[in-house]
């Protein structure tokens, strides 16, 4: 065998691999683009549809640490009470509230929020199991 046949089979082991790959994580990365990841939404409103003046839910992240910050919107004021969920980043597209942070308003002591994000922008919210309205993102 002479030597430019065995480079040429040494460049063909080594390059159809390495371009495969190359290629392949191009694919990936621009499909990736199009999921909606916890981190793309940080700062974000989700804002909620109920039957009264409307809540928001607004992931922040905080030293490294997630937080859910829930307002719930009163008539003839802003925001009629505001409560603030240690949260847990369950996977890149998904954010679980674990603990109130601060004084525990009435009513709210086992609260669990779950939300979800994922392709072409979807974003879904669930309050202990059931599926709540996205009305919008701000």
């Amino acid at each position: 065998m002479n030597k430019n046949s065995y480079l040429n089979r040494v460049y063909l082991i080594v390059l159809i691999p390495l371009i495969s790959l190359v290629f392949f994580n191009e694919i990936t990365a621009a499909e990736n683009k199009n999921i909606l990841t916890v981190d793309r939404i940080i700062g974000k409103n989700i804002i909620l549809e109920d039957n009264f003046a409307g809540q928001s839910l607004t992931v922040l992240e905080e030293n490294n640490r997630y937080f859910v910050l829930r307002k719930i919107f009163g008539s003839g004021v802003p925001v009629a009470a505001s409560i603030k969920y240690n949260a847990v980043k369950e996977s890149e597209t998904q954010i679980k509230t674990d603990k109130i942070t601060g004084k525990i308003p009435e009513g709210n002591k086992n609260e669990v929020f779950v939300i979800n994000t994922g392709e072409k922008e979807a974003i879904s919210v669930y309050l202990n199991g059931i599926k709540i309205c996205v009305k919008s993102v701000e």
